[in-house]
């Protein structure tokens, strides 16, 4: 309704892991935005949305 049509599959998330722990493993940069993320249940699957 509000945000285009976007499905995560389970390679999506494992990148978005996968960048985190990379920003804090090597300490090099200063920032990282990531932005807001919502996670909600819904008729038994996990819906994300990210901003």
């Amino acid at each position: 309704m509000y945000q285009r049509n976007y499905v995560w599959s389970e390679d999506e998330c494992e990148q978005l892991w996968e960048d985190v722990y990379n920003f804090f493993e090597n300490k090099e940069d200063e920032e990282y935005f990531l932005g807001s993320v919502v996670i909600y249940k819904e008729n038994g699957k996990q819906n994300i949305i990210d901003g």
